[in-house]
């Protein structure tokens, strides 16, 4: 019985450190996670910017060449202003939905899905694959 309790004391050392092990590869796993995540959602970020700069561009630019065209299209038609008016709306309107539905579905990218569902698995204590 003597000679069992070194044994034991050496199996406990050694699953501690196995224990310790695994849990920095873990840290570090997620670590690295979050990091390409982060890197994801500036990838991200920076799009959906760069979407709405365009739709902005695009939107103050039409409206100044449909303000102009319509001006033209009033004095020779002698249509009313109001009319006019809402059909530019109209078209603009029909431009800016679909550029506005593509920046939000690529802002859905920003959320750092993965991590989160990692971290959860850990802290529920769920089996993580490696």
């Amino acid at each position: 019985m003597l000679m069992q309790l070194p044994n034991r004391a050496m199996q406990l050392m050694r699953a501690t450190t196995s224990l310790l092990r695994v849990a920095r590869a873990l840290g570090r796993d997620l670590y690295e996670l979050a990091k390409l995540e982060a890197q994801l959602a500036l990838s991200a970020a920076a799009t959906v910017a760069g979407l709405g700069a365009a739709v902005l561009l695009l939107a103050a630019t039409a409206w100044l060449l449909l303000v102009g065209s319509l001006v033209a299209w009033i004095a020779d038609r002698w249509l009313s202003l109001p009319l006019a008016l809402l059909v530019i709306a109209v078209a603009m309107v029909v431009v800016a939905v679909p550029v506005g539905f593509v920046a939000a579905r690529v802002s859905r990218r920003m959320g750092f899905p993965a991590t989160r569902r990692r971290i959860d698995e850990v802290m529920s204590g769920r089996q993580v694959d490696a």
